[in-house]
This record gives C-alpha cells, sequence and structure tokens, in this order.
C-alpha cells in the first residue's frame, strides 16, 4: 500500500471513530440536573429547592396535600350522598390557585400557604392526627385513597383564598396510604402514589421546552405549566436535541449515590399548559402552548389527541438523595415508543 492510501485509509478510521463517539453522545447524551420542583399540595405551584429525598410515593413531601370540595349526589331511589372531589388546576375557576404561593421553612418541616391578599396558612409537612379525626376517600383517574381532613381552619383559608364560592377543604394522604397505578406503567417497581397523576415522577428537558418557545416565536415560557418533578439540561459543552426523551428508559444520577429512575411511559398533557401563573387565568391568543404541541406532538398512539411532553418514571432507591447540578446518565433507550395506557 502506498503511502497515499495509508494515509487516506487512516483518515476514514479517525473519521469513523469520530462519527461512532458523536452517535454514541447523541443516542445516551451528557446531561446534568437543572431544577428539581416540589408540588407539597396537588396543582399549587411548586417549590423549588435544590436537594430532595426519594420515598416510596415520589420525593419526599411531595402532593401529600390536596384542596377538595364536595359535590351531592343522589341515586335512583332518591337517597342523597355527599362526594368529595379535588381541584385540579385546569379547571375553571381553579386556576385562580396558581396565585396560591407556597414555601418551606429552612429545615423543610413547615409548609405555609400565602394568599394574594396576604393572608396565610402554615401547616407541619407531615401533620399529627387522632382516630377521630374526619376521613375522606378521594378518587384521581379512577384510583382512590383515604386521605384526612385538616380542619376547619384550614377549610376557612382556602375556601376564602380560592374564590370558588364552594366549600374548599384541604386533606392530606399519610405516608402508608397510597394511590394504585392503573396500566402497565408502574411494572415491578410500582409503590403506589400520592396525588400524583400517574406516576412518582416526571422528568423533562430544557431542549423541548425550548423547541416549544421557538414554535411560539420566542415569547417567554416557563417551565412551571409542564409541572415537571425533575428538568434536565445539557452539560456544558454539549448538545441536547428536542424530544430525545421520548425514548428514554432508563436514568441515573451517578452523582448522588447511584440513584436510578425508570422511565416507562409519556406523560400526555392538557390545556394546563396555557395557565398563566402570574394572572391565576388562561392565557389567550392564537399562539398557546397547548395549541402548538397538538400540531406537532400527537405521538403516543394510546391517547391520539393529546400532545406529550415530558415522560414518567418510578425509582426504588426509597432513602437517596438527589440534587440540582447532579450528573445525569441515560442508561437504556427504547427500540419503539412506549404507548400511555392509563384508562383515563
Amino acid at each position: 500500500m502506498v503511502s497515499q492510501d495509508v494515509w487516506v485509509a487512516f483518515v476514514g478510521l479517525a473519521l469513523s471513530g469520530y462519527l461512532y463517539r458523536r452517535s454514541q453522545t447523541t443516542k445516551y447524551p451528557s446531561l446534568q440536573l437543572e431544577a428539581i420542583l416540589l408540588y407539597p399540595i396537588k396543582s399549587l405551584p411548586p417549590i423549588r429547592v435544590e436537594q430532595a429525598t426519594l420515598a416510596e410515593r415520589g420525593l419526599k413531601g411531595d402532593r401529600t396535600f390536596m384542596l377538595v370540595s364536595p359535590k351531592t349526589k343522589s341515586n335512583k331511589d332518591g337517597i342523597v350522598s355527599e362526594e368529595w372531589y379535588g381541584h385540579y388546576i385546569s379547571e375553571r375557576p381553579k386556576t385562580q390557585n396558581a396565585l396560591l404561593i407556597p414555601t418551606l421553612s429552612s429545615d423543610h418541616s413547615i409548609l405555609s400557604i400565602t394568599s394574594p391578599s396576604g393572608a396565610k396558612y402554615s401547616t407541619p409537612m407531615v401533620p399529627e392526627f387522632t382516630p377521630e379525626s374526619r376521613r375522606i376517600t378521594i378518587t384521581m383517574h379512577s384510583s382512590s385513597a383515604e386521605t384526612i381532613d385538616m380542619g376547619d381552619e384550614a377549610s376557612r383559608f382556602f375556601t376564602q383564598a380560592c374564590g370558588t364560592g364552594e366549600e374548599t377543604r384541604l386533606v392530606y394522604m399519610v405516608p402508608k396510604e397510597r394511590r394504585e397505578v392503573l396500566g402497565t406503567m408502574g411494572g415491578s417497581i410500582d409503590q403506589g402514589l400520592a396525588f400524583q397523576d400517574c406516576a412518582s415522577y416526571m422528568v423533562a428537558s430544557s431542549a423541548s421546552l425550548e423547541a416549544v418557545r421557538i414554535q411560539l416565536d420566542g415569547e417567554p415560557l416557563s417551565i412551571i405549566p409542564f409541572r415537571p418533578t425533575f428538568l434536565l439540561s445539557p452539560k456544558r459543552g454539549h448538545h441536547l436535541a428536542p424530544w430525545v426523551e421520548d425514548c428514554i428508559d432508563g436514568r441515573t444520577f451517578p452523582s448522588s449515590s447511584a440513584v436510578s429512575i425508570r422511565l416507562t411511559s409519556n406523560c400526555v398533557r392538557c390545556v394546563s399548559l396555557n395557565i398563566d401563573y402570574d394572572k391565576g387565568n388562561f392565557k389567550t391568543g392564537p399562539n398557546l402552548p397547548f395549541k402548538v404541541l397538538t400540531k406537532t406532538r400527537l405521538v403516543d398512539p394510546g391517547q391520539p389527541y393529546s400532545p406529550v411532553f415530558g415522560r414518567y418514571g418510578f425509582s426504588q432507591n426509597v432513602g437517596a438523595t438527589i440534587s440540582v447540578g447532579d450528573a445525569v446518565s441515560v442508561t437504556k433507550l427504547n427500540k419503539s415508543r412506549t404507548v400511555f395506557d392509563w384508562p383515563l
């Protein structure tokens, strides 16, 4: 082989090696944990925390409280019964719940909620109860659990603060209680849920958020309406393509005690993406996040009319901690898209 042929062969091998490494980097992107969002009360704004502990149902303290209101029903015999239903921020006029701001004490033991008027209500994150405390059964997405009523003081505060004109009560789900995960997304690591919708965790990426922002003609767009547990971004000097998370199965947080989170299902979205968290109502106009996503993100055959943003996941690493800035490794990719099969 002449020297020119040797040089061409060498360059070809070097280029092949570079392309392989680049494909592996794209296939298994180098990520970091940009934000952790904790939602003590279901359908209220989140609290950004620097560190969190994994518990059996999700992050410790995540969605253990919920606001509920009563509804009376009559059966065919005319017997009247009372049922309780949860507040969902996507339902008018409960979009105003976006204006109820939660904060945590420095040791994360006390939760405080401040209303737009400046009124405040506080409660321990793990309240104490007696056998006489009122029990209320709550059903979310066909999955039920028993909760404990937080009492009249809480009810007076939230009835006034929510401003819906209906009685509003705060309920708490004790750690031993849990809702069943329906469908197959829980797999072998299903440990039940508190007031999370369908899974212990929801993971989103900054690249996908930016892709939506670009479709909104560059308008400011916060991650808050998308309500993830974890927001991931590329490591410094690395690139992350939008929607890469669609086919990711496993992720680990190696710098924080080797936490492993298995992503088992897409997160299908609703009009709550259009809520303005600064005003407590729905945004208006022709170019809104939910509408934009319905044009490009109808990618889950299990929910063909609901756009996808983010992935649902579960973990068995109970007691482990994770921190903002942790390195995140992708450990497994699915060969095809998963199918959302929770019976909504």
